[in-house]
């Protein structure tokens, strides 16, 4: 039997049903997707592995970027943020505005939560800890210390709810503690 996953596209009817492949007419296997307008971006893992965007016929289906398949596909402000090999990326759909926005190498956990990003990522002085983007190079920071120190707190769980962001953080001494982060306390 058939064991990859496949891309298709319905209506709800049979006959409105069908699978979405490449302008070359090849099998998208995905593991996620984003809708930005009328652009639906796909995560493909396997052959053809990347970044695809897609109005959801065949013939306008294009690779935007090829290599790993990237993780945590959100959208922010009408753009498609993504990490790729564990650097925070954004895409407006053409291959010239598939980008690098934060270079880095253990980007994880991207969640866009009010009008920002959120990411878990580890940095020498201060461990893991969360980081917010607001899309640019310049506005992208460690958002909160929670546990100070080079060991950091292993942020992890980000929810995003009524536009503030909840995260599960970790204090070596008392265990497990939830912190709300929202754009008026980072």
């Amino acid at each position: 039997g058939h064991t990859d996953n496949q891309t298709w596209i319905s209506d709800g009817t049979l006959g409105g049903s069908y699978e979405l492949s490449s302008s070359a007419g090849a099998s998208l296997g995905s593991q996620s997707f984003a809708v930005v307008g009328n652009m639906l971006f796909l995560s493909v893992q396997g052959a053809g592995a990347g970044l695809w965007v897609s109005d959801g016929t065949s013939a306008s289906t294009e690779q935007l970027l090829a290599g790993a398949a990237p993780t945590d596909l959100s959208v922010l402000n009408g753009r498609l943020y993504f990490l790729y090999n564990g650097s925070l990326w954004t895409s407006d759909g053409t291959v010239a505005g598939t980008q690098t926005v934060y270079a880095g190498t253990d980007a994880a956990n991207l969640t866009a939560a009010g009008s920002s990003l959120f990411f878990t990522r580890s940095d020498p002085a201060t461990g893991s800890e969360l980081w917010v983007s607001d899309g640019t190079a310049a506005g992208t920071h460690e958002a909160v210390d929670a546990y100070p120190g080079h060991n950091g707190s292993f942020s992890n769980d980000l929810t995003a709810s009524n536009g503030a962001l909840y995260f599960v953080a970790q204090d070596p001494i008392g265990g497990e503690f939830r912190i709300c982060c929202d754009e008026q306390n980072y």
